[in-house]
């Protein structure tokens, strides 16, 4: 399984709420640029890329990742 499949547009939106700022998916805008700077020498696709702001919001990000059944 490709760990792009469980990522639906509503997953993005949904970690955008509850981290309260930028969390991108494959299709949005802004996605290319953020994934660029996540590792130069490796062309990765991660299905979401979050900016938590807080150590609160990185603890939220990690549970919901777990949740959801995808690899960080």
């Amino acid at each position: 399984m490709n760990p792009t499949d469980s990522i639906t547009m509503p997953d993005a939106a949904a970690l955008r709420r509850l981290i309260g700022g930028p969390a991108m998916g494959l299709e949005d805008e802004g996605y290319d640029a953020a994934r660029s700077v996540f590792n130069l020498r490796v062309d990765q696709r991660p299905a979401l890329i979050a900016e938590p702001g807080t150590a609160e919001e990185v603890s939220a990000v990690v549970k919901y990742a777990r949740e959801a059944g995808l690899r960080g």
